[in-house]
């Protein structure tokens, strides 16, 4: 971390502004004699700590009075102190968001700031930040799960300007953080409007005419129209088969992108999570395996179940846990299959399929299996053409989002160093 501050500005110890931290790592409620249950407090994990903020959605365990009683020894938690991911992951920061009682539980520590020297709001910024960020990682052990010891966390430095000062900036920062979470709640309402309407739109359709098909019949996937199929993705599709078998070496001298499972998510392909190849490996991995406009990559090997459209015409390879689905487009669309493989009713055939213990797979031979209910071409494209609709204003928000994420750390790069100054009221 740079020293070069602002005259009335300080570079100092993180421990030296915070008053006390809690930790209760190693804890656990049969080390105390009890269990998890008979109440209604939350312990908090790392798993519930994101950046940020606190996740409520992840799962955490529930404690009793007694255990709290029993477990919350060293202090309580309080709005504004500050939670900290210890490890897996590292350096997590978060604030309590409210009154209710916490147990701090797995990789998560504490701390309580001096608020004589330093703003909660402010301290949970400047923690944020890349420059605090990298130095945290610099001083970090382990390699395939990062952590740190508290006695060597409090001795790195952050900057602090006056109290008057760090108010202010906190109080620009939080009114980005704010926005940025209301365009975060725009997209997540999107999604669940596109998943309700895959559900409905999957098996009741969109009718005929501007009409809502009347008659249904009972088939493997539901209740759907008397009018449609339900027919195997085998008898849907040209070819299914998967990624290169080839020992792959990436290069940095490579122009041509390789895809991992991690690639393949939200119905479409991430190209800046890619590696590249060069020529000659790609005609080597590419063998037998080169997507056109139109086919559809499908993730069946650990993170199973995304799938994505190919676009246009560049070229590309990916890896033997990626599935490659060549459509037949005279029975079905290629939009309308992607969507039917992303909605809960292709979940629920994958989490039917897949087999294994250390990564789940979906096998090409079971892929093959998955039931689809089939309208005919033009109500195929119809119901695709709704969900696209909801897909560009996604997009839409989505970048938004992302313009706000650049303008906010552009604004902590500034007035977290004093590159650019407040003025103070």
């Amino acid at each position: 971390m740079s020293n070069t501050v602002p005259d009335n500005w300080n570079v100092l110890p993180l421990g030296s502004v915070i008053k006390q931290v809690i930790d209760f790592r190693g804890r656990t409620p049969k080390k105390l004699g009890m269990e998890w249950g008979g109440g209604n407090i939350r312990a908090l994990s790392a798993n519930n700590v994101q950046m940020g903020r606190v996740d409520f959605n992840k799962e955490c365990y529930l404690a009793s009075d007694e255990l709290y009683d029993k477990w919350m020894t060293k202090g309580t938690t309080e709005v504004g102190d500050i939670l900290f991911t210890m490890e897996a992951p590292l350096g997590n920061i978060a604030l309590v968001p409210n009154d209710d009682r916490y147990i701090l539980s797995q990789r998560v520590i504490l701390l309580k700031n001096d608020k004589s020297k330093a703003s909660s709001d402010f301290l949970f910024q400047q923690l944020r930040s890349d420059s605090f960020q990298d130095t945290l990682r610099e001083n970090a052990t382990g390699t395939t799960a990062q952590g740190i010891q508290q006695k060597r966390l409090v001795t790195l430095d952050v900057v602090l300007p006056p109290l008057p000062e760090q108010q202010k900036i906190a109080k620009i920062l939080t009114s980005v953080d704010e926005v940025i979470e209301k365009t975060q709640a725009q997209i997540d309402k999107l999604k669940d409007l596109k998943t309700g309407m895959m559900q409905e739109l999957l098996t009741q359709g969109v009718g005929i005419d501007g009409k809502p098909h009347t008659e249904f019949k009972d088939s493997p996937v539901g209740r759907i129209p008397k009018a449609w199929n339900c027919v195997t993705l085998k008898n849907l599709s040209k070819r299914i088969t998967d990624g290169t078998h080839q020992t792959v070496k990436t290069s940095p001298d490579g122009t041509i992108p390789f895809l991992y499972v991690s690639c393949v998510r939200d119905g479409n392909i991430d190209w800046e999570k890619a590696s590249f190849l060069t020529e000659e490996m790609y005609e080597l991995a590419s063998k037998g395996r080169k997507p056109e406009n139109g086919d559809i990559l499908y993730t069946a090997v650990g993170s199973y179940g995304h799938a994505a459209i190919v676009s246009g015409d560049n070229r590309f390879s990916f890896q033997r846990h990626i599935a490659f689905i060549q459509p037949n487009h005279e029975k079905i669309d290629s939009e309308f299959l992607v969507s039917f493989l992303n909605s809960p009713l292709g979940k629920k055939q994958a989490d039917l399929y897949a087999i294994g213990n250390a990564q789940l797979t979906v096998t090409l031979g079971d892929l093959g299996k998955f039931k689809v209910a089939l309208p005919d071409i033009a109500e195929q494209q119809r119901i695709a053409k709704i969900f696209n609709g909801i897909d560009n204003r996604i997009i839409v928000v989505q970048r938004k989002l992302t313009s706000l994420g650049n303008t906010k750390k552009a604004l902590m790069q500034d007035l977290l160093t004093g590159k650019v100054r407040v003025a103070i009221d």
